[in-house]
């Protein structure tokens, strides 16, 4: 009896220890190949409707989430706490911190060109492969937006080799914030960042936090 007593309470004590641990922090860094190139990550804030608010660029970035002690009810009545993560993510960037709750942020390797995009300002345009793509008339053209638009209407992309696929970052409520072109994409889940995706495009990194991304492949613009 006395062996089980004792090995409960290692057990509470383990989880105890455990629950009190920091969330690990993960860490953005700009390794370049070559040790005379200089390379940073370029850090874009928006709000829920896409719109920018705030830019930086560092060389380094840590990243942590926070942890927050929750109270509720057991199914015996009693007053129990439990840990979560929080909403709240504390950012480090070459030493100087931000603490961030809420917003979309956008970390990317500055290697990479970062398209803005653009709101059709006219009725119609004529793609690549000569067909005509015109908005709805009912619409005004501030609330239009179309990505087969917006990729013919390019004349970044359409000049130049603009590889093979397109990613789409878009904000928590849908609306586009940027975009991306390479030809070997990816995707993959941070260790102990909530709500961030690591997106890879041709070896340089984007980490996403609280938005939305689509990988698209250009050949369906030809469709």
């Amino acid at each position: 009896m006395k062996r089980f007593i004792c090995g409960i309470i290692a057990i509470i004590l383990c989880l105890s220890l455990t629950a009190c641990d920091s969330p690990e922090t993960t860490t953005i860094t700009a390794e370049p190949e070559d040790g005379d190139v200089k390379l940073s990550f370029l850090a874009t804030f928006y709000d829920n409707h896409g719109a920018q608010w705030f830019q930086c660029e560092g060389e380094t970035f840590d990243i942590k989430p926070n942890k927050v002690k929750e109270w509720a009810y057991s199914t015996d009545g009693s007053w129990v706490s439990s840990y979560s993560l929080s909403s709240v993510v504390s950012i480090d960037i070459d030493g100087k911190s931000i603490e961030s709750c809420g917003s979309t942020i956008v970390f990317a390797d500055s290697r990479l060109t970062q398209y803005d995009v653009d709101i059709p300002a006219e009725a119609s345009t004529t793609s690549g492969n000569g067909a005509s793509i015109s908005a709805p008339t009912d619409r005004s053209w501030d609330e239009y937006w179309d990505l087969s638009w917006w990729y013919w209407k390019s004349k970044d992309l359409n000049n130049a080799d603009a590889g093979s696929k397109i990613v789409v970052i878009q904000s928590q409520m849908g609306d586009p914030i940027c975009m991306f072109v390479g030809d070997n994409v990816s995707w993959s889940i941070p260790k102990n960042l909530p709500k961030t995706t690591q997106l890879t495009i041709d070896g340089k990194a984007v980490y996403i936090h609280r938005a939305n991304f689509a990988i698209i492949d250009t050949d369906l613009f030809n469709n």
